[in-house]
Parts: structure tokens; C-alpha cells; sequence
């Protein structure tokens, strides 16, 4: 008896120590096993690619001592509907064909031991233009026209078509989302937005009109040699200036000075010679158009009706 229960407690602490080394066993195999999981790194996880081409590349961590990766790419976060399955041998990335239509993405990397989180992302093209400033066959009393249309977050330019409805086309590149052009008078304009990023065009805007009136009541001033046209005269909400062609109205401010002697600074946009002068805070009467640049001081008389 006395044998028999002096060895019980060796017994027991040789167990004891079998589980421990058991247990560690197993910890350290399972922290083995994650280490075979690849990380996805290009593109980023839920990111969006703006125009990024016809194809992208895919890339992922690679794992010591693994050579070989299953890549799985789908339309769908079931990875049933499979876009590419393709084995990849020493090398941790892919060129994926993504075509030009904006699409979400699903994908993943295998070891064969273990498999990525599955990754997601989306493609965005050029897409159609949505006009701001509808004309809609206004006639408009200045010929310097301002065309807006809504930002395209894929678009890196935009291409305005101008047109008189016949053969005669005008296209302008602009790299924002607004552009001012001088029309012709008496014809009625027609004018479209598409959008371009590096994978092509996105589909044109719908079509706008605009016509310019007829030129009426021009003042035409001879100052210190230099040829101005004023009009119209009297003007309501809009004063044109054509300064001559080696002028350039943003060289300029512009105010004018009512009979008090009060100077009221204008709101002016600018098309290389020729400013459009805003008017639509002043009174009706006789003003002075005061213009000024850095070496050149005029003055010219105006009417607001």
C-alpha cells in the first residue's frame, strides 16, 4: 500500500506534463496554420478604381516556402459566378481583364492550406455628363455664353461639342466643369458634354440650346488709341466690353461710379479680350465704367436701364 501510493503522484504530475506538451503542441500548430493565409493588398479592401485602364493587376503577401497561389475572381460574394480561376507559380500577383463597364469585384488567394478573407472592390468609367446651365433656346443678350455640367468623378477631362445644327462642329477640351465661349449672334447654338478618362469616353450629355440676339446699341470708344465696344446700351443685367486683341480683360477690374461719386466694384467674367460685367445690384441710371489695370486707367460712360 505504501508502494502503491508513494508512486500515484508520479503518475499524476506525468500526465500533467503529457497535456501541457499536448496543448502547446497544438497552440503552436495552430498559430503555424494561419501563417499559410496570404494578405491582399492591391486593390484595397471595399476601394473604388477610377478609369483605371482595360486590366489591373492583383497582388497579394506571399508566404515562406510557398510557391504556388490559387487566384479566384467572381461577380458575385457567393464566388460562384467566376470571372478567373488560374494558378500562379512564384509570384504573388495577376493582370485581370476588367473590361470598361463599371463592375464590383470579389477575389481571394489560396495557399491550398489556407485561403484569404475574401476581398472586394469596384471599377468606375467615364460615365454620362449631367448638364448645369439649361439654356433651353434662350436668347441671350451677350455673346460670351457660360456652360457648367456636373463634376464626373472618373472623367480626367471633358471634351464641349459647340454646333449650329449644321456640319459647322466646335469641340473644346476642358479640364473642369465649366467653360465660357463667345457665340456667333442670331444663330441658334446646340451644345453636349461627354466625359474622358484613360479607358475612353463616357456617352455624350443630352443636347442644350442657346441663341445670342442681335447686336443693338453698341458704344464704341477710341481711348489713348485703343478701339472699346460697349453694349448693349442701356443695358439691364449684363454689359459686354470688347477690348482690342493684344488686351486682355482679366488684366482688368472694373467698377463704376454713380453720380455721388460712389465706386461699386463689378462681377466680371472673362474671355481672353472681352469681359461680361454683371449689373444686376445697381439702380437704373447713368454711371462711369471705370477700368483699370496695372499701367492703363479708363473711363468710359454707361447706361442701365
Amino acid at each position: 500500500m505504501k508502494n502503491s501510493l508513494a508512486i500515484r503522484p508520479q503518475w499524476s504530475f506525468a500526465a500533467l506534463a503529457f497535456t501541457v506538451a499536448t496543448l502547446c503542441c497544438l497552440a503552436s500548430t495552430e498559430v503555424r496554420a494561419s501563417s499559410y493565409q496570404p494578405a491582399l493588398v492591391y486593390p484595397a479592401n471595399h476601394g473604388i478604381l477610377y478609369c483605371p485602364g482595360t486590366s489591373i493587376t492583383l497582388r497579394w503577401t506571399g508566404i515562406d516556402g510557398m510557391n504556388t497561389y490559387f487566384v479566384d475572381v467572381a461577380s458575385d460574394a457567393a464566388m460562384t459566378h467566376h470571372l478567373l480561376q488560374k494558378v500562379v507559380q512564384f509570384d504573388t500577383s495577376i493582370s485581370l481583364s476588367i473590361g470598361t463597364t463599371a463592375s464590383t469585384f470579389y477575389w481571394t488567394v489560396s495557399t491550398g492550406v489556407e485561403t484569404s478573407p475574401i476581398g472586394v472592390f469596384d471599377t468606375q468609367f467615364a460615365a454620362k455628363v449631367q448638364l448645369s446651365s439649361i439654356y433651353g433656346g434662350v436668347e441671350l443678350p451677350t455673346d460670351l455664353v457660360h456652360f457648367v455640367w456636373v463634376a464626373d468623378p472618373a472623367a480626367q477631362r471633358y471634351t464641349l461639342e459647340l454646333s449650329n445644327g449644321a456640319e459647322s462642329k466646335v469641340d473644346t477640351v476642358v479640364s473642369g466643369t465649366e467653360c465660357s465661349l463667345v457665340l456667333p449672334r442670331q444663330q441658334m447654338m446646340y451644345w453636349k458634354v461627354r466625359s474622358e478618362c484613360s479607358a475612353g469616353y463616357g456617352e455624350w450629355s443630352l443636347v442644350d440650346s442657346v441663341r445670342v440676339a442681335p447686336l443693338v446699341n453698341e458704344l464704341r470708344y477710341t481711348v489713348n488709341d485703343a478701339q472699346i465696344s460697349v453694349y448693349p446700351q442701356p443695358a439691364h443685367d449684363v454689359l459686354v466690353v470688347a477690348l482690342p486683341d493684344n488686351f486682355r480683360s482679366e488684366d482688368f477690374s472694373y467698377s463704376v461710379v454713380d453720380l455721388l461719386g460712389r465706386a461699386l466694384p463689378l462681377q466680371a467674367l472673362h474671355s481672353d479680350n472681352t469681359a461680361q460685367l454683371l449689373l444686376h445690384a445697381l439702380s437704373p441710371g447713368c454711371y462711369t465704367l471705370r477700368m483699370e489695370s496695372a499701367t492703363k486707367l479708363m473711363h468710359l460712360m454707361i447706361s442701365i436701364r
